[in-house]
């Protein structure tokens, strides 16, 4: 070791000797002190929900002024102990060094790093304050408890138009990596620009992630707020878009993840938006090379691929960055090695990256035609021959399309797109077996392909795809379905909501290039984006967020057909609120003596639970308190040492999360 590190290990080890208490553990949180109580949320929700052994630790508690080789130095110490996760918050700490740097054990990484290979994880959440943390972890909570297998097969890949087709290309060779799944391709070549605008693969972008995938990569030019010159995606859209599912993301471009030198960096805004963006990035914080990325992401999907259901999303990455400095060790090409370091992962690097653990099998006729009923049934398997009852998502792909690349290089080039929904509906799983009908409404001949989706009731989760049917042409005749489809629509939270049912041919819910697909305007004109789900059999939810629209009253028009080509249009007039859910934080004293009463004013229409967190000046947690149906709370500060505290409140009503102003309360005698 370093003289100097041995030094300050010492001396730290006299001044703080709890901080060195604190080994044993599989996931170490280094924080400010203003965040602690965040970072205390955050390794509740690892040890309930992972069983992992989890510790938090003040940076100033490292030592009096925190900086890279302290830290370093003390996390060296947790590893021989056996950790092997870092999370570090807020944006210190960095210097010269690469956050892989901090997972560097060997005693010489300071020298050439490039060539050393990491021994831990490290991850990082750059935030500045503890709402940006604190939006952070509600994701996290909704990520630990949601059902992924909808979402285990489909992959959203952007790639830039220009430099000879360089990164088209390299796009489609990652798409190889997904034999089985369906990848939603927006790629800006694909369209003949408007005023140097891409507005067509915009939309397909911003709806895939509607749609819900499991992980988005880009491949081309950026900067730290947005990717492509066309107008792609930004930090602006990424902090407000909203969707269910969250997302992991690989960015193959430059400075995505310069968050040391801009405000609020485009990976930053996806990780903060608590309804949508992504739930972890991984991107470059400099200028990177073009091949050297594409080794990186080809290592990490072969790293992807062969994950469990409860792989840490740390192991994946830290497993990439090792094979890749190996290989620019073995060749001694330090380029190579410097591009690998230049990548970060911005997000929890404990979270695990949900995959399904049963398989689907599938078996429907070789071949169908729309209008006609034709049988499909499954069976759910298990390693271990354990029956499950849940419920099966059935999604039916339209036959692939070809499509011509307009701009960027090789004009004759073609790119095929699989990711055309045709069908969708659900089947109750029965001892790992159901069942079912389908009708398909009209559609070109060509091959299609079967999804099925599974949640159980215990909720393990499995999918399974079957390809390779032929769909026939249409027999032509009259279907012999003429009751309309049933359509009950409401406004709730920012989101219409339409729930649509039809006993008989189905809804239909076909995406995109089909003249039946379902369509929602506003006031006349304006299409919304809508998302489809299945709630039940023959039952379909469309919901379309209303957050581009301005306050006031508004008019929406649903047309939505069943798949007997029954047409039905439904009308909802919804006021939308003005402004943005706020909340108020109030004293009745400042500065107070015995006792202090807190009260807090919103404009959300409806109750909300509340989290009140007092902490003193070394972050250290005096009250924490959950409040429902009351307006105000009264704190006696009997024992209460004299001095300054931080007062910070979250209030959520279940579906939105706001947090107050933080405010300083002085305590006096």
């Amino acid at each position: 070791m370093n003289p100097l590190c041995m030094l300050r290990l010492v001396w730290l080890s006299v001044l703080f000797p709890v901080a060195f208490t604190l080994y044993g553990a599989d996931l170490l949180i280094v924080t400010p002190s203003g965040m602690k109580a965040e970072a205390e949320s955050l390794a509740s929700l690892h040890r309930a929900a992972q069983g992992m052994e989890v510790e938090v630790v003040i940076d100033t508690e490292i030592a009096p002024v925190a900086d890279s080789e302290a830290i370093k130095a003390y996390v060296r110490k947790c590893h021989e102990k056996g950790l092997k996760y870092l999370l570090i918050v807020g944006e210190g700490y960095g210097d010269e060094h690469s956050d892989a740097w901090y997972g560097m054990m060997s005693e010489t990484s300071g020298s050439k790093e490039w060539f050393t290979v990491p021994d831990i994880a490290v991850g990082r959440i750059p935030a500045t304050s503890p709402s940006q943390f604190a939006d952070y972890i509600v994701k996290v909570e909704k990520y630990l408890a949601e059902s992924t297998s909808r979402y285990s097969r489909d992959i959203l890949i952007a790639c830039d138009n220009g430099d000879g087709n360089e990164h088209l290309e390299q796009a489609e060779r990652l798409a190889e990596e997904f034999p089985g799944s369906t990848v939603h391709k927006a790629y800006v070549g694909l369209e003949r620009l408007v005023e140097g605008r891409a507005p067509i693969m915009h939309g397909r972008f911003a709806a895939a992630l509607r749609y819900g995938v499991d992980l988005m990569m880009y491949v081309g030019h950026g900067d730290p707020t947005s990717i492509t010159g066309e107008g792609l995606w930004n930090a602006s859209e990424a902090s407000t878009i909203r969707h269910s599912h969250f997302p992991w993301a690989f960015f193959s471009s430059c400075d995505i993840n310069a968050f040391r030198h801009f405000e609020t960096t485009l990976a930053e805004a996806m990780i903060y938006n608590r309804d949508g963006g992504a739930i972890g990035v991984i991107g470059a914080t400099e200028v990177v090379y073009s091949s050297y990325n594409q080794r990186i992401a080809l290592s990490f999907l072969d790293k992807r691929n062969a994950a469990t259901a409860t792989t840490p999303v740390g192991d994946l990455w830290l497993a990439t960055q090792r094979e890749c400095i190996a290989d620019a060790r073995r060749t001694l090409n330090s380029v190579y090695g410097k591009n690998v370091l230049a990548y970060v992962f911005t997000g929890d690097p404990a979270l695990p990256y949900h995959v399904a653990e049963l398989s689907v099998e599938c078996r429907v006729p070789e071949s169908v035609r729309p209008g006609e009923r034709f049988d499909i049934s499954g069976e759910i398997v298990s390693a271990d021959g354990s029956r499950h009852d849940g419920t099966a998502e059935i999604i039916v792909y339209a036959p692939a399309r070809e499509m011509p690349v307009l701009d960027g290089g090789d004009k004759d080039k073609m790119v095929v797109c699989n990711d055309e929904v045709l069908w969708r509906g659900m089947a109750k799983v029965k001892e790992s077996r159901f069942s079912g009908k389908i009708m398909l409404p009209h559609a070109e001949p060509g091959k299609i392909r079967i999804a099925v989706h599974f949640l159980s009731d215990d909720r393990k989760e499995g999918s399974g795809m079957t390809g390779d049917i032929a769909l026939l042409p249409d027999a032509g005749g009259k279907y012999m379905d003429e009751i309309d489809p049933t359509v009950y629509m409401h406004y709730a939270d920012g989101l219409i909501v339409a729930e649509v049912s039809d006993d008989d041919s189905g809804v239909n819910s076909a995406s995109g290039m089909f003249g039946a697909s379902p369509l929602l305007t506003v006031d006349g004109g304006m299409c919304l984006p809508l998302r489809t789900e299945c709630t039940g059999e023959n039952v379909v939810r469309f919901t379309a967020s209303t957050a581009m629209l301005a306050p006031g009253t508004h008019e929406a028009f649903l047309s939505v057909a069943d798949n007997a080509g029954n047409r039905v249009k439904e009308s909802l007039t919804f006021t939308i609120p003005g402004g943005k859910p706020v909340i108020n934080l109030m004293f009745s004293d400042e500065p107070a003596r015995e006792s202090v009463e807190f009260s807090w004013s919103h404009n959300m229409t409806c109750d909300v639970d509340i989290t009140l967190i007092v902490t003193d000046m070394t972050g250290e947690t005096v009250l924490y308190e959950t409040i429902s149906g009351n307006d105000r709370y009264e704190w006696s500060l009997e024992g209460i040492a004299p001095g300054i505290y931080l007062v910070r409140l979250l209030a959520t009503d279940g579906s939105r999360h706001i947090a107050a102003q933080p405010r300083r309360l002085t305590v006096i005698r």
